[in-house]
């Protein structure tokens, strides 16, 4: 079995931004095709702790709805609606 750790074992911080933008490696590309053709039963993930109790969950804490000002001409008489 391979654990979760070794298949990533360098402990990187990055902000979504940098995410975003980042190019993979040749390794690390190879390293997610072979950890992403493995059965979920083979792959240890014993070291990363789980979460039982969501209670203090908040849905949607991190999402902010992307909004765009827009402005149209309408005729007057579709305003209307006579």
């Amino acid at each position: 079995m391979i654990s979760a750790w070794e298949a990533t074992p360098e402990m990187v911080t990055m902000t979504p931004e940098e995410v975003r933008k980042r190019k993979l490696p040749m390794r690390e590309k190879e390293r997610l095709k072979n950890l992403a053709a493995m059965p979920d039963e083979q792959i240890d993930i014993s070291d990363i702790s789980g979460i039982a109790d969501f209670s203090g969950g908040v849905r949607g804490r991190f999402y902010r709805a992307v909004t765009q000002s827009v402005t149209i001409r309408l005729n007057a008489p579709d305003v209307d609606g006579s």
